[in-house]
C-alpha cells in the first residue's frame, strides 16, 4: 500500500566517520550565497545498501531521509504493506537503520509519499488501454514509454502504471501491473487539532487512511471510477 517516503528530519551525526553495517557516504562542497555573503557548505549523502535508505545533510546534521518502507521489512519492494502491524514494523526498522548514523534524529513532515497497488495482467495491454486517457490530477497528456509504462505528471503529483516485473527483476511480461501514485509536499496535508490543515507526519500514517488517499486519487482516472473501498 505504501512504498517510498521522503521525510524532513533534524538531528546530529553520531558516527559518520566510521560507517559500518552497509552504510556508504559521498561528500561534496557547494558554494552558497545570501545576505550574509558567500560561503562553502559541505554536503553529505549517505546510502544504506541493504535497504536503499538514503540520507541528505551537511556538516550540521541530516536534513532529509528517503526510504522504501517495504524494503525495511521485506527483501524487496515487490511485496506490499497491507496491515497496520507491518507498517509499524517498517517504521521501527527504519528508525533502527538511521539510528546507526544519527541517534537523535527527529522525523518531521513528509515531503513525498508513494502509495501503490498491484494487479495481475499483461502490463502492455494495460498501458495500451490507458495510454489515451486523461487524468484529472494533471493537465498534461499521458506519457507512454515503449509500451512498458504510462504516466501522468503534474506539479504536485504523478500517477504511473507500469510493468513491475520488468522494473524489479528485468523480466518482461511477468504478469504484475503496478499502479503508483506519488504525492509531493504541497499536496500532503492532514487535518490537525481544530480541523486545521497541517503538514503530514510519518507517525500519523495508517493503512486505512493511506488506502482511502490512494483510492481517492486513482479513481479520478476514468477507467478506475469504481475502485472498491478498503475491506473492513
Amino acid at each position: 500500500m505504501i512504498d517510498t517516503v521522503k521525510v524532513a528530519v533534524s538531528g546530529s551525526w553520531s558516527s559518520v566517520d566510521r560507517l559500518s553495517g552497509g552504510w556508504s557516504m559521498r561528500q561534496s562542497v557547494v558554494v552558497e550565497s545570501d545576505e550574509k555573503g558567500v560561503r562553502e557548505v559541505a554536503s553529505r549523502f549517505l546510502t544504506h545498501r541493504p535497504t536503499g535508505c538514503r540520507i541528505w545533510g551537511n556538516d550540521s546534521g541530516p536534513s532529509w531521509v528517503e526510504a522504501s518502507l517495504p524494503r525495511q521489512v521485506f527483501p524487496h519492494n515487490g511485496k506490499l504493506i497491507g496491515s497496520q502491524a507491518v507498517l509499524e514494523d517498517s517504521l521501527r526498522s527504519l528508525h533502527q537503520v538511521v539510528g546507526a548514523v544519527s541517534d537523535d534524529l527527529d522525523f518531521q513532515h513528509v515531503s513525498r509519499l508513494d502509495t501503490v497497488w498491484q494487479f495481475q495482467g499483461d502490463p502492455s495491454q494495460w498501458v495500451s488501454a490507458l495510454g489515451a486517457s486523461r487524468w484529472k490530477g494533471t493537465r498534461s497528456e499521458p506519457r507512454i514509454f515503449f509500451g512498458e509504462s504510462v504516466e501522468w505528471v503534474g506539479s504536485t503529483q504523478v500517477l504511473r502504471v507500469y510493468d513491475k516485473g520488468l522494473e524489479s527483476s528485468g523480466v518482461r511480461g511477468a504478469g504484475v501491473v503496478r499502479i503508483e501514485h506519488q504525492a509531493k509536499a504541497r499536496r500532503l496535508k492532514h487535518k490537525g487539532q481544530g480541523g486545521r490543515a497541517g503538514l503530514l507526519r510519518l507517525d500519523t500514517l495508517t493503512v486505512p487512511a493511506l488506502y482511502d488517499w490512494y483510492r481517492g486519487h486513482v479513481s479520478t482516472l476514468p477507467a478506475f471510477k469504481e475502485v472498491p473501498p478498503a475491506p473492513m
